[in-house]
């Protein structure tokens, strides 16, 4: 929700707004107030849907160790727009994820 806040405040609204979440696909939950996987999830939806209606692009990235497909399809549901899914299982792979992701961020060049 910051980050979405944050665009909408302060971000350029002639540019192109991607949010990119590098994610082991767990819901967490912090704080000292009781809360459910679940509620956790339907939040995560939530505000990838806010996202999106605020014209920002989501992108995800699991880095999903101990393959579980249940992580994977999770981020997959969180993608937006021009937002693309990855999957690593190492941190070595990351650079050329982060770096075919800046070549898919659409740019064009105004005076």
């Amino acid at each position: 929700e910051d980050a979405v806040e944050t665009f909408i405040a302060d971000g350029d609204p002639a540019s192109l707004h991607v949010i990119l979440l590098i994610s082991d696909g767990l819901y967490s939950c912090f704080g000292t107030s009781p809360c459910k996987a679940l509620d956790r999830r339907d939040y995560a939806l939530e505000m990838a849907d806010y996202a999106w209606e605020k014209d920002i692009h989501l992108y995800t990235v699991s880095f999903n160790k101990s393959y579980s497909s249940s992580q994977t399809a999770f981020l997959k549901q969180l993608v937006r727009g021009y937002g693309r899914f990855y999957e690593t299982g190492t941190g070595s792979d990351l650079p050329g994820i982060l770096a075919e992701i800046a070549d898919r961020i659409p740019v064009a060049l105004v005076e």
